[in-house]
């Protein structure tokens, strides 16, 4: 599913009563957002460690310390199809059954 904000994807995990498989966010929000914080949500909302990973734009050296002090994979765009790919299936490799 794709959603356009944090507050979306807390609620259409609530409306279709499903557990995301793997969470792909932006880092930067709308009203100040960051995704590590969309990810919480999800996760607090699905009471699930729900792989994750955070997309990004952003070249300032602060934001990407931000980002990567998140803990969760750091990709650049413009993304690399390839390199998309590749991390999802790892993510996907790490869940349990």
């Amino acid at each position: 599913m794709a959603v356009e904000s944090a507050a979306e994807a807390r609620a259409a995990v609530v409306a279709e009563e499903v557990i995301p498989d793997i969470i792909v966010a932006d880092y930067r929000l709308r009203d100040g957002l960051t995704g590590d914080g969309a990810i919480a949500d999800v996760r607090e909302e699905v009471n699930e460690d729900v792989p994750a990973l955070i997309v990004t734009a952003d070249t300032s050296p602060a934001r990407l310390r931000e980002a990567s002090a998140s803990g969760f994979r750091l990709l650049h765009k413009p993304l690399v199809p390839e390199e998309l790919f590749d991390a999802i299936g790892e993510l996907a490799g790490r869940r349990d059954p």
